[in-house]
C-alpha cells in the first residue's frame, strides 16, 4: 500500500479556470448550507457571479488537499 497527498493551494487573484470552478462549488455547497437551516453567511457564495463574492476579495485563498492511494493484494 502506498499513498500520496497533493495540496493545491490558489491566492488572490484567482485564474479564470480555478475562479469558475470553485465559484460553482461553492454555489453547490451554499445551497446546501441554506437549505439545512445554516448561517446566512452561505449566502454570498450562493452566486457565483454576485458582486461580492468572496472568491472576488483581495485576500480570497483556497486550499484543497488531494489523496490517491493504491494498493495491491
Amino acid at each position: 500500500m502506498r499513498q500520496r497527498t497533493v495540496l493545491i493551494e490558489h491566492h488572490a487573484p484567482l485564474p479564470d479556470a480555478a475562479r469558475e470552478f470553485y465559484a460553482m462549488a461553492c454555489a453547490q455547497l451554499a445551497r446546501q448550507a441554506l437549505d439545512l437551516g445554516l448561517s446566512a453567511e452561505w449566502q454570498r457564495f450562493a452566486d457565483p457571479a454576485g458582486p461580492r463574492h468572496p472568491l472576488d476579495d483581495a485576500d480570497a485563498y483556497i486550499s484543497e488537499g488531494n489523496v490517491l492511494a493504491v494498493g495491491t493484494v
